[in-house]
Order: structure tokens, then sequence, then C-alpha cells
């Protein structure tokens, strides 16, 4: 029920669908006025969600700013969510990354830095429409970070959560079960670290936070009128985690 809410309330919001029903309301119009009208509002709407400058400065707010690396503590444990592979591509003998590899990279970089001494990752499992998941996610981070040195004694694995907010709640077990008392440093997407710092937050767990992949670049005001597909698949990313954060509000989990 949790997850359809979530992907109803992501379709219903996103640029793509107002553009499609805008378009079956243009062809079905009778009303030449009331066409024009609509029709130029169309235009301005697709320019605005496919303009670089307007879906940067949207990232720009509400991603979490990155944190300078001299200015990273020390963590007994870096939480690493998952969800950044592709785990429903053949051959299966290695591990495909998507968007959010970083989440990965990154935690390794901290690792190798010593800012972190052990990196606990939290699954998140792949889920299709037909409720089928891959249940390999924490599997694969597994074994990338072997291949990448970190010994198996210095690795985590939390594999029964399906989505942040059960990554919270699991991990709060994981860190009783370990002993670890410290506060943890939560790693994550920037843009995803809004709803994964309230979540630990209401499964009363304190955490520091450090934000990777991100969406933003630095503001430029150079003025790009070339419209791009890219920046409405933009919009559409931000306007999920914004659809994710709603219903976790709704729902009570943060």
């Amino acid at each position: 029920m949790f997850f359809l809410l979530s992907k109803t309330l992501d379709f219903l919001l996103s640029p793509a669908f107002w553009l499609l029903l805008m378009l079956l309301f243009l062809l079905f119009m009778k009303n030449s006025h009331w066409k024009r009208r609509l029709l130029r509002f169309m235009i301005v709407f697709f320019l605005i969600f496919t303009n670089k400058f307007i879906v940067n400065e949207a990232w720009l707010l509400w991603e979490i700013p990155p944190t300078p690396m001299e200015e990273v503590g020390s963590y007994q444990v870096g939480i690493v969510l998952t969800g950044v592979t592709q785990p429903f591509k053949s051959p299966y003998d290695r591990v495909y990354f998507d968007k959010g590899a970083d989440r990965i990279f990154h935690a390794l970089l901290l690792y190798r830095k010593g800012k972190i001494k052990k990196i606990m990752v939290c699954g998140a499992p792949h889920i299709r429409w037909n409720g089928q998941t891959d249940g390999k996610q924490t599997q694969d981070v597994e074994q990338m970070l072997i291949a990448a040195g970190v010994p198996i004694g210095d690795i985590i694995l939390e594999r029964k959560s399906k989505n942040t907010y059960e990554n919270a709640l699991f991990a709060k077990k994981m860190l009783t079960t370990y002993q670890i008392k410290e506060k943890p440093l939560l790693i994550t997407s920037a843009f995803h670290l809004r709803r994964a710092r309230a979540c630990f937050e209401k499964a009363d767990i304190a955490v520091d936070t450090f934000s990777t992949d991100f969406y933003s670049i630095e503001r430029e005001f150079a003025y790009n009128p070339i419209p791009s597909e890219k920046n409405l698949y933009d919009w559409g990313k931000l306007i999920h985690e914004w659809a994710g954060y709603l219903v976790y509000k709704m729902t009570g989990k943060i």
C-alpha cells in the first residue's frame, strides 16, 4: 500500500504527466480561444521545466551541501544507504552501478582516510511494479568493498530493510548488536539526505551526515536557452523525492 501510494503520487506530480495531460486536452478541446491559451501555457511550461538554470536552482535549494573532507570527524561506523546498483542486468558475474555510486565510493574514501572505521551497508532492494525484489543490493556493495581492499571484518551488512524508514529501524538494531554507542555518520545522496536523516531521528538515532551524489552544480548565471530532456528528467527525480518525503510525513514515518 505504501509503495503504491508513493508511486501514484510520484506519477501524478511528474512534469511529463502534466505535459501529456495538457496535450490530451489540446487534442480534444474545441474552443479555439482556450486552445491557443493552453498552447501558450504548454510552451512556457516546457521552457521552464527543460531549463538547466531553473532546475539547478531547485536542486541547490533542496540538496544538503557537501562537507569538506577536512571537516569530517572520526567515527566508529559510517552507515551507507544502498539502492544504487542494477540487480536485473545480466550477465550476473559483476556489479552494475546506477546513479548514486558516489554513496559507495565516498564511503570508501572516508574509510581510506581513517574518518570511519567500519562501513555499515543498509539494504534497500530494488522493487519492480509486480513486487519482485532483487535481494542482493547489500551483497553487491559488499563484493565491491572487498574488491577495493576493505577487510570483511570492517563491513557490517543489514539485509532486511526495504526502504529508508526500515533502513533506520534495522540500523538501530545492528548498532545495538555490534555494541556501537558512538554517533554514526550517515552517508547517502544529497537529495535523499533530508528524508534519511528524518527517518533516523524518528528511530531515535542521533547521526551526523555526509552528502554524496549531487545533481546540482555550482550556480551559473549564463543563460542557456536550449531545452534539454535531461532537465525534465531531473525535475522528475526531484519531484519523486518530494513525493517520498510527503508520503513519509503523511504516514508518520518522519
